[in-house]
């Protein structure tokens, strides 16, 4: 948001296909990381134009997932945790 001119600026939009609806989030540098209801995790470089696809997206869990967030140790590691009652840690 700038507070100045008072406007958001998006950084992300959920396909319109999509019937889930987004849990949990994470920004790490210029790359957003979001996690949703159907198990999909998507990742958006924010130095590209919002209105294009996510920079990838993958589904990581077959159920619903509440959490996801990356390593501020080593940021090609990534966790996710949901409705599966597990926490799976992903190499990028």
């Amino acid at each position: 948001m700038d507070i100045e001119k008072g406007e958001f600026s998006r950084v992300y939009r959920q396909p319109e296909k999509d019937e889930g609806w987004l849990q949990s989030g994470t920004l790490r540098e210029n790359l957003l990381f979001v996690c949703d209801s159907d198990g999909l995790v998507c990742c958006n470089d924010l130095r590209t134009d919002s209105k294009k696809k996510s920079t990838w997206r993958r589904r990581m869990s077959d159920k619903k997932l509440n959490t996801v967030d990356v390593s501020p140790a080593d940021d090609w590691l990534l966790a996710t945790s949901g409705l599966d009652r597990t926490v799976k840690l992903w190499d990028m």
